[in-house]
């Protein structure tokens, strides 16, 4: 699929277990986790920080190329957000895929949405 579709996909499966413990239990068990996971850590940019100027420098990026891109690291997030909302056993599975740690380096995305999208992630996967 394209990235697009993709990301698009990841909206809908949000949608769909947005606040459905049923089917979060079934997003689960067709290991939506690692899949969002994978969409996530394989579109992942390079990091912008500078290690001579040690600053943070986003002029490195085309900014189509980030525009492109941005849904598939933002819905997948936001799926995983949605999926483990109020759900501990969802919450254990993605512990157990590290899935916190893989989240990590969208902190740093030029895209202020797809930083947002993590926000929203680690902050629903804490309460």
């Amino acid at each position: 699929l394209q990235a697009e579709h993709r990301g698009l996909a990841a909206f809908v499966l949000s949608v769909m277990v947005s606040n459905d413990p049923e089917n979060q239990r079934k997003a689960l068990q067709a290991n939506i986790i690692p899949t969002c996971l994978e969409h996530i850590s394989s579109t992942s940019l390079p990091s912008p920080y500078d290690e001579v100027k040690h600053s943070y420098d986003y002029e490195v990026y085309d900014q189509h190329d980030i525009q492109a891109g941005a849904g598939v690291r933002m819905w997948p997030a936001v799926c995983l957000a949605v999926t483990w909302h109020n759900n501990p056993e969802v919450r254990w599975s993605a512990t157990r895929d590290n899935a916190p740690e893989k989240l990590y380096p969208l902190l740093l995305d030029p895209v202020p949405e797809v930083r947002c999208a993590c926000i929203h992630a680690l902050g629903s996967f804490l309460s």
